[in-house]
């Protein structure tokens, strides 16, 4: 009787570390699925960022782009808005961009687009916003300038394009600016400020470009 129980207690403790040893295996897949899923995870999040970011940007200069442009104006636009301070938007368009690309080709159109990019971003102040609108255009954002400091702000940055230094096919070839500036003012829309802004721009290029004109 003796020897049938100590065979039954081992039977039921060979069983129980059966069952033990099942659970932990189970429990391993588990904990190595989950680190699988977790990976799968945050290689989807960052794969989703990284479409998101190349969504918002344009490839030619790597400035944010029009789709990008918007959503900051809603949002600069909420914050004046709210707390008043001075907003301004600048519209520029390169002067003469067709007899670039006709006298030059395209890809000096490009590598032009490239410079002004490239200069309009490092004129920028901290809190200011700029991005390819389209074609051969950009706008800026100027937060916190009125107009005679954005005015200011914009000359200076379309002195810094003049005096950037292009050449193609061993010849220098002077890039400029016309942009239209305009300021927020009580009631106005971004609508209403993009069109008077554009509208400057105009002016400037009727005026003899290279030239910077608030609306």
């Amino acid at each position: 009787s003796l020897d049938r129980m100590q065979s039954h207690v081992r039977s039921h403790l060979e069983e129980e570390n059966t069952r033990r040893e099942a659970a932990e295996t189970e429990a391993a897949d588990l904990r190595s699925r989950l680190r699988r899923l977790e990976q799968d995870t945050f290689d989807l999040r960052r794969q989703v960022a990284q479409n998101q970011a190349q969504a918002m940007s344009d490839p030619l200069t790597g400035l944010p782009n029009r789709r990008a442009y918007e959503q900051r104006m809603q949002q600069e636009y909420a914050r004046w808005r709210r707390f008043g301070e001075p907003l301004a938007l600048v519209v520029w368009d390169v002067d003469n961009f067709k007899a670039i690309n006709d006298s030059f080709g395209h890809k000096s159109g490009d590598k032009a687009l490239a410079m002004i990019a490239k200069i309009l971003r490092s004129r920028l102040r901290e809190t200011d916003f700029v991005a390819r609108y389209g074609g051969e255009e950009f706008v800026t954002l100027l937060t916190g300038a009125d107009g005679q400091a954005a005015v200011q702000v914009a000359d200076a940055m379309r002195t810094a394009v003049e005096d950037g230094g292009l050449h193609a096919n061993g010849q220098p070839v002077t890039i400029t600016l016309s942009g239209g500036l305009s300021v927020f003012a009580a009631g106005d829309s971004p609508e209403d400020v993009f069109e008077r802004a554009d509208r400057a721009m105009y002016q400037a290029k009727r005026q003899g470009k290279n030239a910077v004109v608030r609306g």
